[in-house]
């Protein structure tokens, strides 16, 4: 199984060759949220992780509607920016959640999530991750974009089963806790993977 460890900078500063030694694999930053916002430490999250010699991936916090709706194809553009930059072994992450969109209608959601998956398709010729949870995939009423199936879900799931929202059968990875510890530190989000091959980039 492998373990795959995500950080933003909500985080305080990782010491990775303690994460790397208790068993992890993956490291998965923040890059960005919505128009125009980089997160502060995903520099530093990404470099300290590849040095420890993890595999390296980054996404995206999608605003559809933050007081305003948010252009989803110009996020991806530059999310998709900062991605290159940080030559990600995983493909682009776009992280799916109501949280801060709690204005939007159904067809809002549908819109802006497709368009960002064209966007980055566009983009990158590989269709991205997909993170959300059952609650958020569902309360936004996505459940209905079937076409989707063809991006790998990241699914949140906190507990000791994990079922895939419509309209996947299945899930490439699972966020099982968002207060796990490593060594002693945390709070972390954790989550497991049983193949890694569906989360990264084609040529990897």
């Amino acid at each position: 199984m492998i373990q795959i460890v995500d950080v933003s900078s909500h985080n305080a500063p990782v010491t990775w060759a303690a994460v790397k030694a208790a068993g992890f694999a993956v490291a998965i930053a923040k890059a960005s949220e919505g128009v125009n916002s980089p997160d502060a430490k995903m520099a530093k999250h990404c470099a300290g992780a590849r040095a420890a010699g993890f595999w390296i991936g980054t996404y995206h916090y999608l605003r559809v509607r933050h007081g305003k709706p948010q252009d989803a194809r110009q996020q991806m553009r530059e999310y998709v920016a900062i991605w290159r930059e940080q030559a990600c072994a995983l493909r682009p992450i776009i992280d799916v959640e109501t949280a801060g969109n709690d204005l939007c209608a159904p067809d809002e959601w549908a819109q802006a999530v497709t368009d960002a998956v064209g966007e980055l398709e566009a983009q990158t010729d590989v269709s991205p991750i997909i993170y959300t949870s059952p609650g958020e995939w569902l309360g936004a009423h996505l459940g209905g974009l079937s076409a989707l199936r063809r991006c790998p879900l990241w699914l949140a799931s906190y507990g000791s089963a994990a079922h895939a929202p419509a309209p996947w059968a299945t899930f490439a990875a699972w966020q099982y806790t968002g207060s796990g510890t490593i060594a002693g530190a945390g709070p972390y989000d954790l989550s497991r993977a049983a193949d890694l091959v569906p989360l990264l980039m084609p040529d990897v």
